[in-house]
């Protein structure tokens, strides 16, 4: 009997960290009702908290090629023989999964469990900016730097990710990060009636969120900050540290730039809304948002003189309060 393997997929900077938080907090009232979860060692704990998602993982299963696909495989055999009347679901989160060729894990596990894929995409504009946010701007580049070098690809292929997995997936549900095609109008509520579970969901703010356009040009200017893109120390430091009230102002990107980048991906577009989710608005997913004339509006504003001092002004401010927060703690280990 094939038990049922939900693998999200991602999209990188499509909701992943918010879907695995959700996992976390909900994880007892998933075993109750059947489902294992992977955890980030790619073990299937029956109890206790679930510590992270498998992205690491799986990511260098890709990387040995042959040698990490036949641990990963070992792994989810010796699962197969835990699975009866208590557990009979299992379920896979890990954006890595996109990385070529992860989908040979549903290959090799295809007689064995029904491979059942779920794919959230994002529009581009607004993942680009993200993806800039998280990492683009670790690169060096600033975020028209890191656009052009998206669209030349073209980053993110939705489409050239499908394309490995459906061959494989005996179904394949794909939806846009939009209101109007998720159930419930949120990802949380369409990722669990996605994969059958009865879970009670507060809808909280979504996992990794932006920085101030202030710090991620000082980091875009700073490379020598990090080890690698995937370094999040500083991030991460700034964020439990710093002033409770200082503003996150969001980059906004030029209407020359917004017009290209939809160009690049219309033909794309157009396919996945056809072959997925067809009874969405496409212009609603992947036309102008209705806060286009806002963000247009905010770009001119952060490109003037006067908006980049204030952001300098702004990072210098949060340096005096990082300062003071130091002194403060000095004097008490002091006395």
């Amino acid at each position: 009997m094939r038990r049922p393997l939900y693998l999200h997929i991602g999209h990188p900077k499509a909701a992943s960290s918010t879907i695995q938080t959700a996992l976390s907090q909900h994880i007892d009232a998933l075993r109750a009702q059947g489902y294992l979860v992977a955890d980030r060692d790619f073990a299937f704990p029956e109890h206790g908290p679930l510590h992270g998602a498998p992205v690491q993982y799986v990511a260098d299963m890709c990387e040995r090629h042959e040698s990490g696909l036949q641990d990963a495989v070992a792994k989810m055999h010796a699962l197969g023989s835990r699975l009866g009347d208590r557990f009979d679901k299992v379920i896979i989160s890990s954006e890595s999964l996109c990385i070529p060729e992860a989908e040979y894990l549903a290959r090799a596990l295809k007689h064995e469990f029904e491979i059942h894929v779920i794919y959230y995409i994002r529009r581009q504009d607004d993942w680009l900016i993200s993806a800039w946010n998280q990492w683009g701007c670790q690169e060096g580049e600033d975020l028209v730097t890191f656009c052009e070098r998206m669209l030349a690809a073209p980053h993110p292929n939705f489409q050239k990710v499908l394309g490995r997995w459906q061959p494989t997936a005996d179904t394949v549900r794909v939806k846009p990060l939009h209101e109007s095609a998720l159930v419930g109008g949120a990802v949380l509520s369409d990722f669990f009636a996605a994969i059958g579970a009865n879970i009670e969901l507060d809808e909280r703010r979504p996992a990794n969120q932006s920085m101030d356009l202030a710090l991620l040009e000082v980091f875009a200017s700073s490379k020598f900050l990090f080890e690698s893109i995937h370094d999040k120390r500083i991030a991460y430091w700034l964020q439990q540290n710093g002033p409770s009230n200082y503003p996150i102002e969001k980059p906004a990107l030029a209407a020359d730039l917004l017009a290209r980048i939809r160009a690049r991906f219309a033909d794309q577009n157009h396919q996945l809304h056809q072959q997925h989710f067809a009874d969405t608005d496409y212009d609603e997913v992947f036309g102008p948002p209705k806060t286009e004339q806002a963000n247009l509006e905010r770009q001119a504003q952060q490109s003037t003189p006067e908006a980049t001092m204030d952001r300098m002004r702004r990072v210098i401010g949060m340096q005096f309060d990082l300062l003071q927060n130091m002194h403060e703690r000095l004097k008490k280990l002091e006395d």
